[in-house]
């Protein structure tokens, strides 16, 4: 069983390589429609998780007492005309999954 604190933003990024931050994705359709609305190719989504990104914030989730929380994170990708994305993401720790919430360009506000 994991601890259930929230990561630190080295430790999300050490968790994220480890588990190579896609091998299991799950994507909201929230996240998806955003995708779409947004611009954002899936591959700088994967490209962010697989490189160094800023943790923006982080929040309890409905489920923190599993060891779940909510991340906020941005970085700058190959495609983003040099724009920072921001994704929301839910790692778990036990399952070595990541669920992707929601993306934005940095400047939006979270829908």
């Amino acid at each position: 069983m994991y601890s259930h604190k929230p990561l630190n933003e080295k430790k999300l990024f050490d968790f994220l390589q480890r588990n190579n931050g896609i091998e299991r994705i799950t994507w909201t359709r929230h996240a998806k429609q955003r995708l779409i609305e947004r611009g954002i190719i899936m591959s700088d989504i994967l490209y962010l998780l697989r490189h160094k990104f800023e943790l923006i914030s982080l929040d309890e989730t409905t489920r923190s007492d599993e060891g779940l929380y909510k991340y906020k994170i941005a970085g700058y990708t190959p495609n983003s005309g040099g724009k920072r994305i921001c994704i929301v993401i839910i790692p778990s720790l036990e399952r070595c999954a990541v669920k992707l919430v929601t993306v934005m360009w940095e400047n939006e506000s979270r829908e």
